[in-house]
């Protein structure tokens, strides 16, 4: 039912990623209903979100990889057997329990991320369903789907990105400090802050060149970021994820030239080279980069332990949503590169689904 609802909408998401207009700038007042082109986007996104969230609260337990983990916690919650969650999930699970109905946990999770999320992604994106398309085909099912606090999490990111772009700062850290409320991996969004928005000069662009190769050598080179950083509080939770590792009970590794890596990779380099093209179309496109650019040192320098290099990475990683779209800037005729990226949507979904079985309907 979910894989097949999602297939649906991908493909009817598609059709309407030709007929919609691109977004000029970054400015409030573009989103008024005024323009048949955005009512019709508002209105795909808004049955979207109420797809969405009937999916995820509704889902049967264990047609995911994380649900019937959760529903474990939620009965062990409070016992001396519960684990470390953050706040917000002992007060979810006591609404839960209030209605003494563990799908009430899943539901209020979907109704606090998918609903923020979606309106973020619309207020963001010069592309707006190419932007649901990767939504969908990989974000929805990553993290709404799956690790629904990290939605949470993600949702509030998203929509904190705004303040940030405008140089809101203080208001962007007050939200990403809720964020962490949901996710303690949420503590790595703050540093963004003093991340700056003007437009880059050639030294900026050189170095956002270097650093992902620096981190690519350090990687053939064997060394290991996780035993040089300073983690501090984190060091217990580093330590559970190498016990695991150890006990063969988590990954020992991970592809970083994996084809999605690969694809963010080739993706980030021609938005960099290309980026006095993006950037007039674009202004927020020097943000993107910065914040594409940690994710990447995040995946290749903490990959000597796979569990935090994808938890890490992930984190910064749902600024695919809209970055990728702005690639459309780069080719002409438009439809050219709006083609490509629905494939590549197309692909990412499949993958998701036959490969890292996100979804376990068929299985």
């Amino acid at each position: 039912m979910i894989t097949i609802s999602l297939a649906i909408f991908l493909l009817l998401t598609a059709a309407f990623v030709f007929l919609e207009r691109e977004r000029e700038v970054l400015d409030p007042s573009s989103q008024s209903l005024s323009s048949g082109h955005n009512q019709m986007e508002m209105l795909v996104y808004v049955v979207f979100v109420v797809i969405a969230v009937m999916l995820v609260g509704f889902r049967t337990p264990g047609v995911d990889a994380d649900s019937l983990q959760y529903i474990g916690v939620y009965y062990t919650m409070g016992s001396d057997k519960s684990e470390l969650m953050e706040p917000s999930f002992a007060l979810i699970c006591s609404i839960a329990k209030f209605f003494d109905d563990v799908q009430v946990l899943f539901l209020v999770y979907a109704l606090l991320a998918i609903p923020l999320k979606a309106y973020s992604i619309f207020r963001l994106s010069h592309f707006k369903m190419l932007s649901l398309m990767i939504w969908v085909a990989h974000f929805f099912l990553l993290q709404d789907m799956t690790q629904i606090r990290v939605a949470v999490a993600t949702a509030i990111f998203l929509y904190a990105l705004f303040d940030l772009i405008e140089g809101k700062k203080k208001k962007y850290l007050l939200l990403c400090l809720v964020a962490v409320f949901f996710h303690y991996s949420a503590l790595v969004l703050l540093p963004l802050a003093f991340l700056g928005v003007k437009k880059m000069n050639v030294l900026w662009r050189v170095f956002l060149i270097a650093v992902p190769l620096v981190f690519y050598a350090m990687y053939f080179k064997g060394v290991n970021l996780v035993q040089l950083l300073p983690l501090g509080a984190f060091q217990e939770k580093v330590d559970a994820y190498e016990n695991l590792r150890d006990k063969g009970l988590a990954g020992d590794e991970i592809n970083i030239f994996n084809m999605l890596a690969m694809f963010r990779l080739l993706v980030y380099y021609t938005l960099l080279f290309m980026y006095d093209v993006v950037y007039e179309r674009c202004k927020e496109v020097t943000l993107y980069l910065k914040i594409y650019c940690v994710s990447i040192c995040c995946y290749v320098g903490l990959s000597f332990l796979p569990a935090l290099a994808i938890r890490g990475s992930e984190v910064f990683a749902v600024i695919d949503v809209v970055a990728i779209p702005c690639m459309v800037y780069l080719v002409k005729p438009s439809w050219l590169m709006k083609t490509v990226l629905s494939v590549f949507a197309f692909g990412l979904f499949i993958m998701n689904i036959v490969l890292s079985r996100y979804v376990r309907e068929f299985v």
